[in-house]
């Protein structure tokens, strides 16, 4: 058995098993960290794809997502209000994703599905913009539930590589944080392809792998989120995306790639952050020296790879 020891999560991967190449089915690899789950990361030797070995069975993600994930129980959500959350960042349009999606595509009057959709957020604001019809993917129960009962959602609860919809049956496709968690994505992005009409746009983001190279340990997608299983960097997402019947339109780099100190909450204080960071000058200090050491290193990548792909016109 497998323990995690992190602050971010105290989930136990109880079942495990050894997997090929979930890119080109190699069965050679080689260890490149070690992450606090104990499951390391390791490089196919035949075309370089970074992911977990051993992984979780399908069983075990099952048992993760099910048991809290989304109500705070453990992991990147832990001790959070997730769906409060998410309410609230529907009325500012907050939701991650949704910028982004405004910025590349025009959702009105076409049909929209959101990959890994969680309660729907994505799929409320969509169908507040005009979309046609909206539907969502979920693999948590809780969070399909959510979305079907508080929404009225079209949310079906499945593996995002199996979709269960007709060939050509929607205009755009979205997928924010998702691909890093399953388990087949070679056959998720032929199940895009599948899915999406003649001209039709995939959009979506995960944690840019090419930060690893930049930063090693020190970047923040291997310190968390110990549910990701694939790591993925441009050339992986161009090579899944030509083989699939999709062209790169845009990848582009968001975020923060290191770890920052977080102040407390002084709820007396809360509109007054310069008092806040004051009372903790230690934390102030560490986090600007976080950002000067990338700014002077200038790294192109950003901790998030955002891409923009299309289906090839028939």
């Amino acid at each position: 058995m497998n323990s995690l020891t992190s602050k971010q999560s105290t989930w136990n991967w109880q079942n495990t098993q050894e997997i090929l190449c979930p890119i080109c089915g190699f069965d050679r690899y080689i260890s490149i960290y070690s992450r606090l789950d104990y499951l390391d990361i390791v490089s196919c030797q035949s075309c370089s794809f970074r992911f977990v070995q051993p992984q979780p069975t399908h069983e075990e993600l099952l048992r993760f997502y099910q048991e809290g994930y989304f109500s705070g129980n453990h992991d990147f959500h832990q001790d959070t209000n997730y769906f409060e959350s998410r309410e609230k960042a529907i009325e500012s349009e907050q939701v991650t994703g949704w910028q982004f999606i405004k910025q590349h595509t025009d959702v009105f009057n076409k049909r929209f599905l959101d990959l890994g959709c969680a309660d729907g957020a994505l799929l409320v604001l969509a169908r507040q913009y005009g979309a046609r019809k909206v539907a969502g993917v979920e693999f948590s129960s809780d969070a399909a539930d959510y979305g079907r009962l508080h929404y009225g959602l079209e949310i079906l609860e499945s593996s995002a590589d199996k979709l269960l919809f007709s060939d050509q049956s929607f205009d755009i496709i979205t997928a924010f944080d998702l691909i890093e968690h399953v388990q087949n994505p070679s056959q998720l992005f032929d199940e895009v392809s599948r899915v999406l009409c003649s001209g039709g746009i995939f959009l979506g983001g995960c944690p840019d792998m090419e930060c690893f190279d930049d930063w090693g340990a020190e970047w923040i997608g291997v310190q968390r989120n110990m549910e990701h299983l694939s790591y993925f960097d441009s050339k992986t997402l161009s090579r899944l995306a030509n083989k699939s019947g999709l062209k790169v339109i845009l990848f582009e780099y968001q975020g923060f790639p290191l770890n920052n100190k977080q102040y407390k909450n002084y709820q007396a204080l809360k509109p007054l952050s310069l008092v806040s960071k004051l009372l903790q000058p230690d934390v102030w200090s560490y986090n600007v020296l976080q950002k000067l050491r990338v700014q002077l290193k200038r790294p192109k990548h950003f901790h998030e790879l955002m891409f923009v792909l299309q289906k090839v016109e028939l």
